[in-house]
């Protein structure tokens, strides 16, 4: 079978149950530091420091080591500190929809896994393709 579209990730790929329904209590908006590529299911730390948010680093020193919140949004490259929507409790997310930091190996994972579910951010296994097959 030949792909003949792939799709960027989409909310519905990523979240299967977020608390508050329309009234959105599982999010939040934070600042997302410039220099790095953030899209939907991006796995994000918090900086103490500065209180703004990056890609999730187990080998950083700075606060950003434990998964704090995963983005909403296809940011893309962001070039200066913006605005995002983030997943920071209460949820239930697809784990095939999570992007995690290049550096992260599976036993990383694992323990950023377990740091989402202190927030009630559940990882569930699920379905989260984004290519058709004809």
């Amino acid at each position: 079978m030949s792909v003949i579209a792939t799709e960027k990730a989409r909310l519905s790929n990523l979240v299967k149950y977020e608390e508050g329904g329309l009234n959105y209590f599982s999010r939040d908006e934070v600042t997302i530091l410039s220099g790095q590529t953030v899209n939907i299911g991006s796995v994000l730390g918090k900086v103490t420091a500065s209180g703004k948010y990056v890609l999730s680093d187990a080998d950083a020193i700075d606060g950003s080591e434990v998964a704090a919140a995963v983005c909403l949004q296809n940011l893309g490259t962001v070039a200066a500190d913006t605005a995002g929507i983030v997943i920071v409790r209460d949820a239930i997310l697809s784990d095939q929809a999570l992007v995690w930091h290049a550096n992260n190996d599976a036993g990383e994972i694992t323990t950023a896994i377990a740091e989402l579910e202190t927030k009630g951010i559940l990882v569930r296994s699920g379905q989260a393709d984004y290519t058709f097959d004809v």
